[in-house]
């Protein structure tokens, strides 16, 4: 009688275990735990020895220490792989959705958020002639001194203008003391903000045009650049628009909610200190009486993050909408905060 069975064939090379082929050799996903445990204690290192540090010299700064111990974890990778047993070195892809939509909007909320506002509202002019104007006069140059290589195509060159436009001015701001130098340093630090936001909307302005031009748009410049400069205007004002309405009305929500509480501890002492319009509305005003500080916190960057994805849907702006909102919010908003909630979401922010 025949016995049908059922056999398992494994593949040669392969073992019933979870490990490598050899057993010996780690894995791409032990490498990944290795590099992300150094890179934690690297973290670690800066967090707890950076102040401490740059405190002891005037020519040591945040910044400085913290490239020399990026430095120092690259060396010691680079020692183990070079004298170890095992090979550790790892492909690293940072995708650039992670980047834009993930890590930039809470420091772009925080710049405008931390942003000293009675030296940037008094040297407003200086600092969009500097960010805004400069930006656009930097653009032309670079665009033009490209072109005039007759290398690249006028797309291409129009590409690298608004890319090259954009000044990195984090390493002056390590540099500069805003104690010492409170004039220069709120001067460098608006001028840098509003330089990256413009950078990036040319650049979207010069994707988005010529997208939407037929070939033969080199033939064409003056419409070209007409057509950037009015999206570039466009979606400058409109993002700006959106950042300020969104930040007024977390304002007039936070006020709502401070008035009625206010009036509400009143009213148990003296029951003619509250106004009639409290009477009447006291019972849908209700749902802000009980927002703590906690979720005062998650409504600030909840509300700023909606900003930031409603400006992206529109085909606008979210970077400058962010840096808007943080300003209008840090203005308005954030005096109508609990305390807690104030310390809460400047250190959340800024961490």
């Amino acid at each position: 009688m025949d016995v049908s069975t059922n056999h398992t064939v494994t593949p040669p090379g392969t073992s019933g275990g979870g490990g490598g082929e050899d057993g010996g050799e780690p894995d791409g996903l032990e490498s990944q735990q290795v590099f992300l445990l150094i890179l934690v204690l690297l973290l670690l290192v800066c967090f707890s020895v950076g102040q401490w540090a740059t405190s002891r010299t005037k020519y040591l700064t945040e910044g400085s220490f913290g490239c020399l111990v990026g430095l120092l974890g690259g060396i010691i990778l680079l020692i183990v792989n070079v004298f170890g047993d095992e090979d550790y070195s790892i492909d690293l892809a940072f995708p650039n959705e992670m980047f834009f939509d993930v890590l930039l909007p809470p420091i772009i909320f925080y710049q405008g958020y931390s942003m000293h506002k009675h030296r940037f509202f008094k040297n407003a002019l200086v600092v969009m002639l500097l960010g805004l104007f400069g930006t656009i006069v930097s653009f032309a140059c670079l665009s033009l001194t490209s072109a005039l290589l007759r290398m690249f195509s006028t797309s291409t060159c129009l590409k690298l203008g608004a890319i090259m436009a954009a000044t990195d001015s984090v390493a002056v701001l390590q540099v500069l003391n805003p104690e010492r130098t409170p004039l220069l340093h709120s001067l460098v630090f608006g001028e840098g903000v509003i330089n990256d936001a413009s950078s990036i909307v040319l650049l979207r302005s010069v994707r988005s045009t010529y997208n939407n031009i037929d070939d033969g748009v080199d033939e064409a410049l003056s419409r070209t650049i007409y057509s950037i400069l009015t999206g570039f205007g466009l979606t400058f004002f409109f993002s700006g628009m959106i950042g300020v309405s969104v930040g007024l009305f977390s304002a007039f929500l936070m006020r709502v909610r401070s008035i009625t509480n206010e009036y509400q501890e009143r009213r148990r002492v003296d029951s003619s200190a509250a106004p009639s319009w409290v009477y009447q509305s006291q019972h849908s005003l209700s749902l802000f009486n009980h927002v703590s500080a906690t979720h005062q916190v998650a409504f600030i960057g909840l509300l700023a993050y909606l900003a930031f994805v409603i400006a992206e849907i529109l085909g606008l702006s979210g970077i400058m909408t962010l840096f808007v909102t943080g300003l209008v919010m840090s203005h308005y908003t954030h005096h109508n905060l609990d305390e807690s909630a104030k310390v809460t979401t400047t250190n959340a922010f800024q961490a």
